[in-house]
């Protein structure tokens, strides 16, 4: 919310490389990168937070929100 989107990316890929099956830091970073625009980058990270946990109905609707940012509906 501060706009601190490298700093966030920072912080969510040193909890990642501590902890590589931390689904909400995952889903978090995927969030950080559809701020920034970066909608490649995003789906990765929700297809992954989903991978992990399938049942992680915020990972489902973020992804499907990227996908219509993106205007791949």
């Amino acid at each position: 919310e501060m706009a601190r989107y490298e700093d966030a990316l920072r912080d969510f890929d040193r909890a990642i490389e501590l902890k590589p099956d931390y689904e909400w830091a995952i889903a978090l970073r995927g969030i950080t990168y559809q701020e920034m625009a970066r909608y490649d980058d995003a789906p990765r990270d929700f297809d992954r937070a989903i991978e992990l946990k399938p049942e992680d109905e915020g990972a489902i609707a973020l992804r499907g929100i990227t996908y219509r940012l993106m205007a791949r509906l």
